[in-house]
């Protein structure tokens, strides 16, 4: 599991030499404790220039990751914040699942959120605003709508194909938007359920749709595979049901 808290704001001295190991500046690590167990070492002039020189530089190594991380993760809104969530709108969720969801401790334990409501409710918005978190905590997040990464598996070859999704289980979130917006041929339910089946236990799956976990049923052609596909999203998962007007209609442009 990749996802963990890296923030760095302590600005103590002596928290100095295991930051740069974490930059893998050993030399210098090594250097500034040996400056530091001089009895004749100037803290006060060593703290104040120095520590704002190496954190300037572990902050930036951070932010290039982080960003390089959501720009991987191909987001559809990668800018979205959940700071930004606008509460006067007509939005209704449930705001103590939302912030869980937002520590992303679902993530490390490997489960599921299943984010659910009518077209223009804000589902992606929020899901990318939790993916982004994710990424802020050094998360390996991958986002496909579900229509076009099973119309992408079917163009691959078998060993196209098993190469794909052996890639598919390596992300710690795996995020299938706009789930149950079309009907699922033969194939499609195999590839959805193959896809799920490689990341059971694995790796978290967040689910976005219009519809509830009970309409998505009737949208597969073989139910058998319904159940099958079913069974995998509902275990372990976290629920966030948002009831909104069209937001697109009501936010200010």
């Amino acid at each position: 599991m990749t996802i963990t808290n890296n923030i760095i704001q302590s600005y103590d001295i002596y928290a100095m030499p295991g930051i740069l190991r974490k930059m893998r500046m050993s030399s210098m690590a090594k250097a500034l404790e040996e400056k530091l167990s001089s009895p004749n070492c100037n803290l006060f002039a060593v703290q104040s220039e120095l520590s704002e020189i190496i954190l300037a530089e572990f902050n930036n190594r951070r932010a290039n990751k982080v960003n390089k991380l959501i720009k991987d993760a191909g987001l559809k809104m990668p800018d979205a914040d959940i700071e930004d969530l606008y509460t006067e709108c007509g939005r209704s969720m449930n705001m103590d699942i939302l912030n869980q969801m937002m520590r992303c401790d679902w993530i490390k334990e490997k489960n599921n959120l299943i984010i659910t409501g009518g077209s223009g409710s804000g589902k992606t918005w929020i899901g990318c605003a939790i993916a982004v978190r994710a990424c802020e905590l050094y998360g390996k997040v991958r986002f496909y709508t579900l229509n076009s990464l099973l119309l992408y598996m079917k163009t691959l070859s078998p060993q196209e194909y098993l190469k794909e999704i052996n890639k598919i289980v390596k992300y710690d979130l795996l995020i299938l938007d706009d789930v149950g917006f079309n009907p699922y041929d033969l194939e499609s339910c195999r590839i959805f359920f193959e896809v799920l089946d490689a990341r059971y236990k694995n790796g978290s799956i967040m689910f976005i749709s219009n519809y509830t976990t009970d309409e998505w049923y009737d949208k597969f052609a073989e139910h058998a595979f319904a159940e099958a596909v079913l069974s995998r999203c509902i275990e372990r998962s976290y629920h966030l049901p948002i009831q909104s007007e069209d937001l697109r209609k009501t936010l200010p442009r």
